[in-house]
C-alpha cells in the first residue's frame, strides 16, 4: 500500500472494509481491503470476481473501478470516492422529511440505467439496498456500488440459483425459491 494513505474509515461490509484513501498529490479514492486469510476458497474467488466485474463495467452510475492488488493475504480494490454517503444516510438526514417526487424519480431513473447496463452486460448484482446506491454530494448523481455478491451470466441459458443478498431487500420469489 506504497501510493495510498489510509485518511479514515468508511464503512464495513460483510466481504471488507472501506476506507478513504488519498495519493500523495492529494486526490481521494475509496479503498475496501478484504482479508483473505480466513477465507475459503469459494469466498476468495467470490472476492476476485468482484474485482473482475467491476474491472469490465464503464457506466456513469457504477463506481468506478481504479485498481486492484494482493498483498500479505488481502485484497486491495481501489475505486472513485463518492462523497455524499449512502443512499440510507442521505434518507436519514432528511430527519423525517418525505423525499421530493422529483428527487425519487432521479434516484429510480439513475438505479434503473445502472442495472439496465450491467444486465445487458449478463451481470446480475443480487445485493441491491440502500446500503449499496452511493450518492454525491450535490445529490446529482446516483452511483450503484458493491459488487461482491454480482455474478456474470455468460449465456443467456445460464441462470443464478443461489439465493444470497439482504433477505429484506429480496424479492417474494427469491425468497419462496421460485424461479
Amino acid at each position: 500500500m506504497v501510493r495510498y494513505t489510509i485518511v479514515r474509515k468508511l464503512g464495513q461490509g460483510g466481504f471488507g472494509v472501506v476506507y478513504l484513501v488519498k495519493t500523495p498529490d492529494g486526490k481521494q479514492y475509496a479503498m475496501k481491503v478484504i482479508d483473505l486469510s480466513e477465507m475459503s476458497s469459494q469466498m476468495r474467488a467470490k472476492a476476485r470476481s468482484e474485482v473482475e466485474i467491476l474491472s469490465k463495467l464503464n457506466h456513469s452510475n457504477i463506481v468506478k473501478y481504479i485498481s486492484s492488488w494482493t498483498d500479505n493475504n488481502k485484497l486491495y480494490i481501489v475505486m472513485n470516492y463518492i462523497d455524499g454517503g449512502n443512499l440510507r444516510q442521505y434518507i436519514s438526514r432528511q430527519n423525517g422529511e418525505l423525499l421530493r417526487i422529483d428527487t425519487v424519480c432521479s434516484i429510480c431513473w439513475q438505479i434503473a440505467k445502472a442495472l439496465e447496463y450491467i444486465h445487458k452486460n449478463h451481470i446480475i448484482h443480487r445485493d441491491l439496498k440502500p446500503e449499496n446506491i452511493l450518492v454525491s454530494n450535490a445529490f446529482d448523481i446516483i452511483y450503484l456500488s458493491d459488487f461482491g455478491l454480482a455474478k456474470s451470466l455468460y449465456t443467456s441459458s445460464q441462470y443464478a440459483y443461489t439465493q444470497c443478498g439482504t433477505p429484506v431487500y429480496s424479492a417474494p420469489e427469491v425468497l419462496l425459491g421460485d424461479p
